[in-house]
């Protein structure tokens, strides 16, 4: 479906194949079927704090209603964040009530608490909220939930969910690339991000790494969130199937020379190797594939010793690497599920790590068919791969 034909698809391919010239981060408001969806990006580095997205979601906290309620998993922040200030203030001020699991050892929300008649609204999980099996599990997710917020232009929302790469800190932050989408009135993915906010908080089932996504669509416990209304689909860990998620999304698009796949990854370890070779199937079969890959300490390419043979050895395929990319997405453009001419975004906090798929809590959205969103994609992936540089891995293009 959405299918575009004649010159509108040849128009559309040259401009996705295009790279930006723009080098900061973006807000976009765009439509995603019936519901509403703002885009925002990053592109902070070491030495740039990129505060796009941090402004963005500081304005969603300021206009949150008086009485209202906030949600949120944090991974990681730290002391006078802008969000964290913000959520403080709205809960001081506005008498908004504000509900958080978190993660880092670094993150303090005791004041959260406060001035509650003794509710608990604030739950720390070092090694994950869902987890209960590996030690270092994480709460790695990061997301928030309003039930009542206004866009940026003003407009009564409603309810809003807000998912993001991007941690509350400066490093893998706003001096990082990451990527956020905002849907409104989607209630639907509001509501089954609640339930997945839910078993974090009162840790249910307690049995482990307990998603199951054979289950099917919002089923209790399979970790999947699906939403007509903004065609996505929340995908959430950890998976107990055994399976690989990424490899789940990717294997759908047909090959052919029309093709596209960018793939911009913090991480690959060898753990996700099923994923890596969707991505040579992909690129085997004609399909034009990029791939910006974060950096270790020493500077090297984050990547495994396994997957980097695969992909350096992959057709049709050119790698860059850049310190402090921090984005977990993919998109792709192509014949996907059988409809030729879709588009699809994927985004979130799942890296290509085993962690992520088995003992992390994460959420891996994915947004079909929306032109807005993909558009905005491919300007923030090239603003970064233009300014990247060469992976300097043998055989890598």
């Amino acid at each position: 479906m959405y299918a575009k034909t004649g010159l509108a698809v040849v128009a559309l391919a040259i401009a996705l194949l295009a790279p930006s010239t723009a080098n900061a981060g973006r807000t976009v408001q765009g439509m995603a079927n019936q519901a509403q969806m703002d885009i925002t990006t990053s592109t902070g580095n070491v030495n740039v704090e990129d505060k796009t997205i941090v402004n963005h979601l500081v304005g969603l906290i300021s206009r949150a209603a008086p009485g209202s309620t906030i949600i949120t998993n944090v991974f990681r922040t730290e002391a006078n964040n802008d969000v964290v200030t913000a959520l403080y203030l709205a809960k001081q001020i506005n008498n908004v009530n504000v509900y958080v699991t978190y993660g880092d050892s670094d993150t303090q929300f005791d004041w959260a608490n406060q001035g509650t008649n003794g509710a608990i609204r604030m739950k720390k999980c070092p090694l994950g909220c869902h987890n209960t099996s590996k030690s270092d599990g994480k709460a790695h997710s990061k997301y928030f939930l309003f039930d009542n917020t206004r866009r940026t232009d003003g407009a009564t929302s409603g309810a809003a969910l807000w998912i993001s790469s991007a941690n509350l800190n400066q490093g893998s932050g706003s001096r990082a690339s990451n990527y956020a989408t905002t849907l409104y009135h989607d209630s639907d993915m509001w509501w089954g991000m609640w339930s997945v906010w839910m078993d974090a908080f009162n840790r249910d089932p307690n049995d482990g790494d307990y998603y199951r996504p054979h289950l099917g669509w919002n089923a209790p416990h399979s970790g999947i969130v699906y939403s007509s209304k903004s065609a996505s689909v929340a995908h959430i860990s950890p998976d107990r199937d055994g399976g690989d998620m990424w490899a789940a999304q990717l294997s759908p698009l047909a090959t052919g020379s029309g093709c596209i796949v960018r793939v911009m990854q913090a991480q690959i370890t060898d753990e996700r190797l099923d994923a890596v070779n969707q991505v040579k199937r992909l690129a085997n079969g004609g399909c034009a594939v990029r791939v910006l890959l974060g950096t270790k300490d020493d500077g090297s390419a984050d990547i495994g010793t396994q997957a980097r043979a695969i992909l350096c050895n992959a057709p049709n395929t050119l790698m860059k690497k850049r310190p402090r990319l921090h984005d977990k997405e993919v998109e792709i453009y192509g014949t996907y599920e059988g409809g030729a001419g879709r588009v699809q975004v994927f985004s979130g906090s799942h890296n290509w790590t085993g962690n992520a798929l088995r003992y992390n809590d994460e959420v891996l959205l994915r947004v079909s068919d929306s032109w807005d969103a993909y558009n905005t994609l491919n300007d923030h992936f090239y603003d970064i791969f233009n300014a990247s540089d060469a992976t300097g891995l043998v055989g890598c293009a």
